[in-house]
């Protein structure tokens, strides 16, 4: 059966399998030497910690469900697939919520369908996958050829379908450059751009709406630890003012402010239920995802924060121009790195932690590994772009690791190039406060440095502390040598888990790993 015309008997059927598989179909001992999460993550400056006070460095994917009924597990995705991501090292997956499915009418929550979700995370956490919830958009709804919002909380002026322009009829991602009714619909949310917030049809503003949402999902996610934290919306656009803050100052306006007021409100509605899941924002993709800075303002509350931002700089895969051209070669230095730059100023002004929520969505393999190589250059963890994905306007072939997740995650069905790439040597945790690591695909050579001293600042002795590498046998077939000052590996010969326990009259440690 071709899969295209076999959607529809996919997604039933993918429920029922998600469904059962959830509820002790495989057992998640088929991931080996994975143990659940069983502490949640706390931030602290700029890392996230574990309960031990080691900095968890976090690698994964995304996995959004961007059509109807909007669930992972309808599209298959389901135990397989965690204990394949599991068993490649990967420790994180961004799982994606869509407000539409969520939140049929206003007020009303959809408890099956967050049901559904709970028990995709709990089928990744039950594998040591820890798992960041992300209220997703692109285009803010179907109404512009994406998805994201309930249709009752799209508001714009346009009579009739605004595809009927050629300005709003490109799809994903013109459609944010050209399409003004889209605008229109950020500037009613957000209150930006001469706009008042707008309401909902029971007297809330949209916004509050949002928030209270949110409260339903952190209530319902507060004691799962392995949910590590909410990204509280998927790359905002600042309106009619899209094309204007395209630029190196940025938005010259409000919208940061407006932008800064909204999260604050979620934040605010979060916090009641929910004081210790880490909250992640997003600043406006438009400007930021191309290497120019955010003017967003810093966030108060109990919980951690963290900056979720994506790195979209040098997009010629996205957009089809040939990586022979090797333009990459210029553009990656200066404007990716960029994007880091402006993360870590960011991180340094509001103490918050980093993560690199998406970047990819591609099968240049050269650019994949630029990406991956500046976020170890940067200390900072990262979530692919995507596991799988396809777009409402169409499909996406380039973008996933897996052909389909209904399909079992097998060599025939996995873009293994783009594993070479992606699964790599990795500090999982580190008993100290990291300086930092690297890999060379080329020679296979892995370096780490840190001190042996808690990254939160507290007087906490990190010498009895394991540090954790994951060191895969894909690039290590053979076994590897390991050079290590400051510490002793405690962990079986050629373990693709590599323990380190620091030395007593050490301050720090370097390890370096070569291929056998």
């Amino acid at each position: 059966m071709h899969r295209r015309a076999a959607r529809g008997w996919l997604v039933a059927a993918g429920l029922t399998a998600g469904l059962l598989s959830a509820c002790g179909g495989d057992s998640a001992s088929t991931a080996k030497g994975v143990e659940p999460v069983r502490a949640k993550l706390t931030q602290s400056g700029r890392w996230l910690m574990d309960a031990d006070g080691r900095v968890v460095v976090l690698h994964g994917f995304n996995m959004v469900a961007k059509r109807p009924p909007y669930r992972p597990s309808a599209l298959g995705f389901g135990a397989d697939d965690a204990d394949f991501i599991a068993s490649q090292g990967f420790n994180t997956v961004r799982l994606g919520l869509i407000h539409k499915g969520f939140v049929p009418e206003p007020g009303h929550y959809d408890a099956a369908y967050l049901d559904d979700i709970a028990a995709t995370a709990e089928l990744l956490t039950a594998r040591g996958i820890y798992v960041l919830l992300d209220f997703h958009q692109d285009l803010y709804n179907e109404r512009y050829q994406g998805e994201g919002f309930a249709d009752w909380a799209t508001q714009d002026s346009v009579a009739g379908d605004p595809a009927d322009s050629p300005r709003c009829a490109q799809g994903f991602p013109v459609n944010i450059f050209t399409c003004d009714a889209l605008w229109e619909a950020f500037d009613r949310f957000l209150g930006i751009n001469g706009e008042t917030p707008a309401q909902s049809a029971r007297g809330m503003s949209l916004q509050d709406e949002f928030a209270e949402a949110w409260t339903q999902v952190a209530q319902r996610f507060v004691k799962m630890p392995g949910v590590f934290g909410y990204d509280l919306l998927n790359e905002p656009y600042p309106g009619s003012a899209t094309l204007t803050c395209l630029n190196p100052l940025g938005c010259l306006g409000d919208q940061d402010t407006a932008l800064t007021a909204f999260h604050q409100r979620v934040v605010d509605a979060i916090t009641i239920v929910d004081p210790q899941t880490v909250l992640f924002y997003e600043p406006y993709a438009t400007n930021f995802n191309a290497g120019f800075p955010t003017a967003h303002g810093e966030l108060h509350g109990a919980n951690g924060f963290g900056l979720s931002f994506h790195n979209y700089a040098c997009p010629f895969g996205v957009v089809g121009i040939p990586p022979e051209l090797g333009l990459g070669t210029l553009c990656g230095p200066l404007f990716e790195q960029s994007v880091f730059g402006n993360a870590e100023a960011q991180a340094q002004k509001y103490p918050q932690t980093l993560l690199l929520s998406e970047f990819g969505a591609t099968d240049d393999i050269d650019a994949i590994t630029r990406m991956v190589d500046l976020a170890d250059a940067n200390r900072v963890s990262w979530q692919y772009w995507a596991w799988w994905n396809e777009d409402v306007c169409c499909e996406r072939p380039d973008e996933g690791v897996i052909d389909h997740p209904s399909n079992p995650p097998t060599a025939e069905h996995l873009d293994q190039a783009k594993l070479d790439a992606l699964v790599r040597p990795f500090p999982r945790r580190i008993a100290g406060t990291p300086e930092a690591w690297s890999f060379s695909a080329g020679t296979r050579q892995f370096e780490l440095s840190y001190l042996i001293k808690a990254a939160d600042g507290s007087t906490r002795d990190m010498h009895g502390a394991l540090t954790e590498v994951w060191v895969p046998r894909r690039h290590y077939p053979n076994g590897y040598e390991a050079s290590v000052d400051g510490a002793d590996i405690v962990s079986a010969a050629d373990a693709e888990v590599l323990q380190l326990r620091a030395r007593t009259d050490a301050s720090s440690v370097q390890l370096v790993l070569t291929a056998r």
